[in-house]
């Protein structure tokens, strides 16, 4: 009887190990924002996975990640282990938007955190936020000296996504931050070159090159606001961006057409789950961003 009972509880306490390896209790936890639970395991030495801050920001739990921060032994560096695709925290948080979660890392007490260390695989956190359109974020990435002429990691800069987006806000704030890093004629002819370094990428199934400036890319998706923001900034780099009438009004149309489009849609067909096509100005290097993008909503 005795044996029986002790190969149970070996098979209870197994049971335990698996699952804990399964599906961490720190993760459990942060999933569905019990902060006290969180509290208590932490008090207990319990070490939180990698993982674990990456489900909290996705899902908005921000006491959760503020007790995770709060561990000595948490790095707040270390990309996700197990979920694809592999990011740091503040990629994730610049993914979501989580304007609080990026003041918390980028102003962590005892951990620094390198802004423009560019991976082969996932995109810069700047340019993650300007995919995205979150301002606030942009902001508080470019005042911690994000680099928006840094190439991600598929070969793009800052301004190419923020053309790509739309945002005029963030254009402002970009050409804001060149602005004050530029002194002198050189450093203004090295910032011109590198806002209309093109965009070039493989697209289509016959492995064609596109090539495209965020000016090009602005226009070809009908952000005219951008592009007149485009063409005011630029002009003390000594870069004069002329849009033919002609141009314009094709972007108006395309606008107006897009609108149309959409609402139409909406109309005849129920909502299906976000697609990731890429479009084709900027090809399919985008793909990545855009499942990442897909998967941090």
């Amino acid at each position: 009887m005795y044996s029986n009972i002790d190969r149970s509880w070996f098979s209870i306490k197994e049971n335990q190990k698996n699952h804990e390896k399964m599906l961490p209790m720190t993760m459990m936890a942060c999933s569905k924002g019990y902060s006290d639970c969180l509290k208590v395991l932490l008090a207990n030495h319990v070490k939180p996975v990698p993982d674990c801050i990456h489900i909290a920001i996705g899902s908005g739990y921000i006491q959760c990640v503020k007790l995770l921060l709060e561990c000595d032994d948490f790095d707040i560096n270390q990309p996700s282990v197990t979920i694809e695709p592999m990011v740091t925290p503040l990629v994730s948080a610049c993914v979501s938007g989580q304007a609080e979660v990026v003041k918390l890392l980028l102003n962590h007490p005892k951990q620094k955190i390198d802004v423009n260390r560019v991976s082969p695989k996932v995109p810069l956190p700047l340019h993650a936020a300007c995919m995205k359109g979150y301002a606030d974020v942009v902001e508080m990435l470019l005042s911690k000296g994000a680099d928006p002429t840094l190439l991600d990691n598929v070969g793009n800069n800052a301004f190419v996504c923020a053309a790509f987006v739309g945002n005029e806000r963030i254009v402002n704030l970009l050409f804001d931050y060149i602005d004050a890093k530029c002194k002198t004629r050189e450093e203004k002819l090295k910032y011109a070159q590198a806002i209309l370094t093109p965009t070039t990428n493989v697209s289509g199934s016959n492995s064609k090159i596109t090539s495209a400036t965020c000016f090009d890319i602005a226009s070809n998706y009908g952000h005219i606001n951008v592009l007149k923001v485009f063409q005011q900034r630029c002009k003390p780099y000594g870069i004069n961006l002329e849009v033919p009438e002609e141009a314009m009004k094709t972007s108006e149309k395309r606008v107006e057409e897009a609108k149309s489009s959409a609402k139409a849609e909406r109309k005849t067909k129920k909502p299906e789950p976000s697609s990731t096509t890429t479009p084709t100005i900027i090809g399919v290097a985008y793909e990545n961003q855009a499942q990442l993008f897909e998967f941090m909503k």
